[in-house]
């Protein structure tokens, strides 16, 4: 395993928060037409200051930070307090620690893994509920590859955007309810690969896969020689997308894919998938299939209930259908649950007839 500099190191946690800070500062000065001159003036530095900024090459100050806001416009409580809590987390080496309950425990040693938690931040800008998403997101998981290998007898997976491994993944829950399950992981990270085929080692009796592939090419992912060796597909298949369709923008037909996947898969296969929303966000109204971007990349499409349960089209829901994942099948798990507004992630899993 690589592992990044030290703590405080030049291209630590901080450096990736400066980064994306700036690149913040960047896109609402240029959206609220500023010149780096007239942001210079603002602050009482020079423009070169100001490139440096943007570029995550130099510390906040929080009265800089504070002053800039004001001059680009942003006056929103909630978004100006955000930033500057923002800036102050760059200035500071070990804010990553705050995330464990997210990212695995062997998270400081690498480098790479930095940059995740930082996206795990910037989210939270405009996505506030993202640390109780992520952490009711996992404990979906877990609970419907249990259900699934337990009470329908589901014995093969094709978990797709597998991301970074941590406790309790799709082929630990499933194989130690029935330890000749068969998983595929599909990752198109190197990183995630990486520490995957490291980490995720099957039982004896079952098998793992890991195949670097995107969910936007289904049929790369379904040609793969590593699926077919792995997986057979005459046999139902848990199809597991779990917080990726929201990776994936309405002109990259995310539906379509599904629904390409699904279409390979046999009769008693299933579809268990989350996604990201903002029915129960402060957000503006937005038009059906229209974007609320959420990462410094707009990557992130927050869906309606609605949008989400087109991907479950022609396939049996089963109970309790569509719900919040913090509510699916959820009556063993310590009460009281966060509610649909703090997680807002919709859950569900659908049976192929």
């Amino acid at each position: 395993m690589t592992t990044g500099p030290a703590e405080g190191g030049p291209a630590s946690g901080p450096t990736v928060l400066r980064m994306l800070l700036g690149a913040q500062l960047r896109r609402l000065r240029e959206s609220s037409g500023v010149t780096r001159e007239n942001a210079a003036w603002e602050i009482r530095a020079s423009e070169s200051k100001i490139s440096r900024m943007e570029l995550g090459r130099v510390g906040f100050k929080d009265r800089d930070v504070a002053d800039l806001l004001t001059l680009y416009g942003v006056t929103e409580p909630g978004e100006r307090d955000a930033l500057l809590k923002l800036a102050r987390d760059a200035n500071s080496p070990g804010w990553w620690h705050r995330y464990g309950d997210v990212l695995p425990g062997w998270f400081q040693s690498y480098l790479g893994l930095e940059a995740a938690a930082a996206l795990i931040r910037s989210y939270e800008v405009q996505f506030p509920t993202v640390r109780t998403s992520a952490r009711e997101n996992r404990r979906f998981l877990q609970r419907a590859v249990a259900h699934l290998a337990r009470e329908t007898g589901v014995r093969q997976f094709l978990d797709i955007g597998t991301g970074i491994p941590t406790a309790d993944n799709t082929h630990e829950v499933a194989q130690s309810i029935a330890p000749q399950c068969r998983v595929v992981y599909v990752d198109n990270d190197p990183i995630v690969l990486a520490h995957a085929r490291a980490l995720l080692t099957s039982t004896a009796e079952g098998a793992t896969a890991y195949l670097d592939a995107d969910l936007r090419e289904p049929e790369r992912i379904l040609g793969h020689p590593d699926l077919r060796r792995t997986l057979d597909l005459t046999r139902p298949v848990a199809l597991m997308l779990v917080a990726v369709l929201h990776f994936v923008t309405d002109d990259e037909d995310p539906y379509g894919a599904v629904a390409r996947l699904l279409d390979e898969l046999p009769a008693g296969s299933h579809l268990v998938a989350s996604h990201a929303t903002g029915d129960h966000l402060p957000l503006p109204p937005r038009p059906v299939g229209a974007r609320h971007d959420g990462d410094p990349h707009g990557l992130v499409v927050l869906r309606s209930r609605a949008e989400f349960a087109r991907f479950f089209t022609g396939l049996e829901l089963i109970e309790p259908g569509i719900s919040s994942v913090a509510e699916w099948r959820a009556e063993h798990e310590p009460r009281p649950r966060p509610t649909a507004a703090e997680v807002s992630m919709y859950a569900a899993v659908g049976r192929k007839p």
